[in-house]
């Protein structure tokens, strides 16, 4: 174990980053803030002066190089995030990235190759994986509780349409204009459901729809996913929603339906609701019903996972291929969709 504290960077300093990533950092006491990183004036301005750090630069490459930084934390538009990953594990950087790791095959396989190449430790952000609900479904899933094969239902419906934001809507706008929710946001679910299932993907397909006739790319994506246990996955992403903004203060959104996380299976039907952290789990033996935490994005044991896998050089987790295989379902679902069709998915060879 080392001692001291890790000297930390982040790169990204807009809304995930202020909300999630750089509260969780500074209420750890093993973690010293050093940088911050963003080419928006006004988001790096605020995220120093609510957070604090010895340096706030334009650009990262400003201080990448500093050997009193250990790790670097990525929250970056995904169009961007490959090459910034790159040039940190090439920097000799531990990574902590938000997910997607790319929107493209090609960027995605070269992620990888840093990772590993790099000796350092690189760990993706899907926060799901820190659920206490998402981590009991995995659990019945793995005693049999569940039974086989399964139905995994996965939908989440963000980023909402805000009159009262339009800064909002142009962002999410921007983001529409080189990928589509299911790439970005979809990341999230495609590797939920990998997660869960008990085989490997073979087949998928899938429709969309645009809700709004002024966005420039499709807004609502529904994926079907065929495993080889014959086990089938859905997975439903939605953007740009109209939400009751005037109850906004009540809590993140609250008018937006959150994540579906449901599972059927031969012996039972387990779901997680992630507003309230009731989880449950029905069978004809009764009903086994828990309650967790609600709105659990945690982002706490997130990072003390990634510092844990630095500090006792374990493998992180998940990791840049875990990032690669999420990447890669959405972007064959992403094709099969395009083209109206089913494609059959080719596993690629791990070196």
């Amino acid at each position: 174990m080392r001692e001291g504290k890790i000297g930390i960077g982040v790169i990204g300093c807009g809304a995930v980053a202020r909300g999630f990533h750089l509260p969780a950092v500074r209420r750890h006491p093993s973690v010293a803030l050093l940088a911050l990183a963003d080419v928006d004036e006004t988001a790096l301005d605020r995220a120093a002066r609510e957070f604090g750090a010895e340096r706030a630069t334009f650009d990262y490459r400003d201080w990448i190089k500093d050997p009193a930084i250990e790790a670097v934390i990525i929250a970056t538009p995904p169009e961007v995030t490959p090459q910034i990953a790159i040039d940190c594990l090439q920097a000799g950087k531990h990574v902590l990235c938000e997910k997607p790791i790319a929107i493209s095959y090609e960027m995605g396989r070269r992620v990888v190759e840093a990772a590993e190449a790099s000796g350092r430790k690189f760990q993706v952000g899907f926060i799901f994986r820190f659920n206490a609900g998402v981590r009991m479904l995995k659990r019945w899933i793995t005693e049999g509780a569940i039974g086989s094969p399964m139905v995994i239902r996965l939908g989440a419906f963000n980023e909402p349409w805000m009159v009262t934001d339009p800064d909002h809507n142009r962002r999410v706008i921007e983001v529409l204009r080189t990928s589509t929710p299911l790439v970005v946001g979809g990341a999230h679910l495609a590797d939920m459901a990998l997660y869960f299932a008990s085989s490997p993907p073979i087949r998928v397909s899938g429709v969309s729809a645009r809700t709004r006739g002024e966005l420039p790319e499709d807004n609502h994506w529904i994926g079907v996913i065929e495993f080889a246990d014959g086990s089938i996955g859905k997975l439903e992403m939605g953007w740009l929603h109209p939400i009751a903004e005037a109850d906004e203060h009540r809590g993140p959104y609250p008018q937006v339906k959150y994540p579906e996380i449901e599972i059927f299976g031969s012996r039972g039907i387990a779901w997680h609701d992630l507003r309230t952290g009731r989880t449950q789990l029905v069978r004809s033996e009764g009903v086994i019903q828990k309650r967790l935490p609600p709105y659990e994005l945690n982002f706490d044991a997130q990072l003390e996972a990634f510092l844990t896998a630095i500090r006792e050089d374990r493998p992180p987790s998940p990791d840049a291929r875990d990032g690669y295989r999420s990447l890669s379902l959405t972007l064959a679902l992403h094709e099969a969709i395009r083209r109206r069709t089913s494609l059959e998915i080719v596993q690629e060879e791990e070196g």
